[in-house]
């Protein structure tokens, strides 16, 4: 699997994780971690500035990004081709409530 790979850009290949397993901390890879690390700090200054959610909603965060790099539902439910418009795409996610954190939301738009 891979993160970002619609797009034809970065390529990261996700270490194997058994059916219904949980990606462990000590399997994270060098550059998913900094991936992860730049998503939460994103989601931190969007927290301060919407005064909407705390360090209570991280866990949930970091498990969408997992499975949106594993290309797991909601995420691969969700069709996405050369036409599809990146931003169009995250914003449909929003009206999933297992991508509640990591989509974008209309109300951030306006």
């Amino acid at each position: 699997m891979s993160v970002f790979r619609h797009h034809g850009g970065l390529q990261l290949t996700m270490p194997f994780v058994a059916e219904g397993g949980k990606l462990q901390i000590s399997q994270y890879l060098t550059l998913f971690k900094i991936l992860l690390s730049s998503v939460l700090k994103i989601f931190q200054g969007e927290q301060l500035q919407c005064m909407d959610a705390g360090r209570e909603v991280v866990p949930q965060l970091v498990d969408e990004f997992i499975a949106y790099a594993y290309n797991q539902d909601p995420f691969k439910s969700h069709r996405y081709s050369r036409e599809t418009k990146p931003l169009k795409w995250w914003s449909q996610l929003s009206n999933d409530s297992n991508t509640r954190l990591i989509s974008v939301s209309s109300f951030h738009l306006s």
